[in-house]
């Protein structure tokens, strides 16, 4: 045929020969040159001296069937080179090949024999009853089906797995065998584990989310249903929290959260669930509760467990807790609702100090709904002129003079006659209306005393209270310069009222203002001194003019010795550092004749004065 040499023929010829019978495969080559394979079977025949006379030769195309066995091959070799695992099975289940990914996953031997293994040997027993039950059902019936599953590993370990499994079907229609892809997606699972953890879980504390507790108090509460007991949510709020921030810097108070949360954690039983709700706030759930008044036993080890102080850095914290509850089913049968109510109740117990709880009540709802529309209410007023200022003299207790006087915000409500601050300064606090209101409150005084000024009273000072949100905002110190500059008043006639608490939040941030404060000639004053920090230290620190002393500390002060020693006692610490001492709520002539006899320099109250509007003040002046 020209496809071989001479030589191959020879060779084929003394094969022949020596072995009478050729059976093989030979490549040949076609007329039109395409080859081919051709099975052949060559026989010699030969004469009586045993001399070979002439070759039969019969022979069969088998091309198509080396084609088929060599891409069977190619096949396998893909099979085997793929890192999933493949195999096939019969109809019922069990196996009839397995590739080698297969054999590794499961941890089976190159060479150990499969046969007669069946998908109850390769997958857990809950895992296997789904596949014969689920899957192997679907792909007969729709030719294929997937999901995730997990194989059973040598040790007893769980491999999670992405399966495919296939129905192939014969000439006939039937089913012939099966069979089915499995890939390793133990990574997959693991990064989705991760991110539903972030979703689920607060990153600094690593305690559940408020979305976390919201599905876990759902369950919480379908089990209380079905058993007859109770649930309580706290809803707990660390007092001075901004305090640590401020004064040790937000690393320290992240520090703090992190310690908070593990004592927390620490009180409950472990079917119990805390979250940190956001910030400085945490939510409990205790659950399976047989009577309400349990729930005052997780708050009195709470209690214990923060007697003792948290190490922040260097430095000893005491921390305590505002603390909200509301039950289930007492006080509302949704999450939403529940979580509201604790909340509201955290914030009524705020009200009444540090370490406070309260048990929610639905007046306080009612007060919910009140102070939102006083808020509204609050952003109109400023707009339609309806803040008002009242003023309160200070008389020198020397001479029985008035020198000084206090502007004093009240509100003009349109329904609800004048309001107290008391009434409605928390609320701008809370709103950050205040710095907005506080800024009108200084250019009120301001345009007042030059009112003073027109009348002859030259000689009179004007003080104003500073709330910690106006003390650090940045534009203080210029809004009270264009405020001066403006009323053409001038700055040492001008005081500024700060509390113990706004000083102390930031020291270094309040010593930058003081000294700035001072250099402008603006006068400063401690109100409410004794009911704060009570720190001797400030008072030499930093540049102050005036001590206010507490009226608290003045109600009982000639029937209370504790009193009495107090306000004595800050009289003369003042004059040690040089200080003018203003005494609060004096009341009665006791009271002035007390302070008057041991040398306080100032004294407000209704005793001289209740607070009294521009007009009606201006009258008291002409009188003295």
């Amino acid at each position: 045929s020209g496809l071989h040499d001479k030589e191959y023929y020879r060779n084929l010829w003394e094969t022949i020969s020596r072995g009478g019978i050729f059976r093989g495969i030979l490549v040949n080559k076609r007329k039109n040159g395409e080859l081919f394979h051709e099975e052949k079977v060559i026989t010699p025949l030969k004469d009586a001296q045993e001399r070979i006379t002439h070759f039969v030769s019969t022979g069969r195309d088998i091309t198509a069937r080396v084609l088929s066995e060599k891409e069977r091959m190619q096949l396998v070799a893909i099979l085997e080179a793929t890192p999933d695992l493949v195999a096939t099975l019969d109809p019922d289940g069990c196996l009839r090949y397995l590739n080698g990914a297969g054999r590794r996953m499961l941890g089976l031997g190159a060479q150990e024999n499969i046969v007669g293994q069946c998908i109850k040997d390769l997958f857990p027993e809950r895992i296997a009853q789904e596949l014969i039950l689920d899957a192997i059902p679907a792909a007969r019936r729709d030719g294929v089906w997937s999901g995730e599953t997990v194989l059973q590993v040598i040790g007893g370990k769980e491999l999670p797995v992405s399966q495919v499994m296939l129905a192939h079907h014969n000439k006939h229609g039937d089913i012939e065998y099966l069979s089915t892809i499995a890939r390793d997606i133990t990574e997959r699972k693991h990064y989705e584990s991760e991110l539903q953890y972030q979703a689920t879980h607060d990153t600094l504390t690593g305690l559940p989310n408020r979305f976390f507790l919201a599905d876990r108090f759902k369950c919480t509460m379908e089990h209380a249903r079905r058993t007859g007991s109770f649930v309580a949510v706290l809803f707990l709020d660390i007092d001075n929290f901004k305090r640590v921030n401020d004064s040790l810097g937000h690393a320290a108070g992240d520090n703090l959260l992190q310690q908070v949360a593990q004592r927390l954690k620490a009180c409950l039983r472990p079917n119990d669930t805390i979250a940190r709700h956001g910030g400085d706030e945490f939510t409990i759930i205790i659950n399976e509760l047989k009577q309400v008044e349990n729930t005052l036993i997780v708050l009195q080890k709470i209690c214990a467990e923060f007697e003792r102080p948290l190490i922040v850095g260097s430095q000893e914290v005491y921390t305590t807790f505002s603390t909200g509850i509301a039950l289930f089913p007492h006080d509302g049968d949704q999450v939403e609702d529940l979580l509201r109510h604790a909340d509201t109740a955290m914030y009524r117990a705020k009200s009444f100090g540090t370490g406070q709880y309260r048990f929610y009540a639905p007046e306080m709802n009612a007060r919910g709904h009140e102070f939102l529309t006083l808020e509204a209410e609050l952003r109109h007023a400023l707009g339609h002129d309806e803040f008002r200022l009242y003023y309160q003299p200070q008389m020198n207790l020397r001479n029985g003079n008035i020198t000084s006087v206090e502007g004093l915000i009240r509100w003009q409500h349109p329904t609800r006659g004048l309001l107290l601050p008391k009434d409605f300064v928390p609320l701008l606090e809370n709103t950050g209306l205040i710095v907005t209101v506080g800024e009108w409150v200084l250019r009120q005084a301001c345009k007042f005393h030059r009112t003073l000024r027109e009348a002859q009273q030259n000689e009179l000072c004007v003080a104003v209270n500073v709330s910690a949100a106006q003390f650090n905002d940045k534009d203080l110190l210029d809004k009270i310069r264009r405020a001066l500059d403006e009323e053409g008043m001038q700055p040492q006639k001008l005081e500024l009222e700060i509390t113990e608490n706004v000083v102390m939040q930031n020291s270094t941030h309040a010593a930058e203002v003081l000294k700035s404060l001072r250099a402008m000639g603006v006068r400063t004053a401690i109100d409410d001194f004794g009911t704060g920090y009570s720190s001797l230290a400030y008072l030499k620190r930093f540049p102050l003019n005036v001590l206010k002393i507490d009226q608290t500390f003045i109600h009982d002060l000639v029937y209370n010795a504790g009193d009495t020693a107090i306000v004595e006692a800050s009289i003369t610490l003042a004059k040690k550092f040089g200080l003018e001492v203003v005494a609060e709520g004096v009341e009665s002539a006791e009271q002035y004749e007390f302070l008057r006899s041991h040398d306080c320099d100032l004294a407000q109250g209704y005793f001289i004065s209740q607070p009294l509007p521009g007009i009606e003040f201006a009258r008291l002046l002409q009188k003295a």
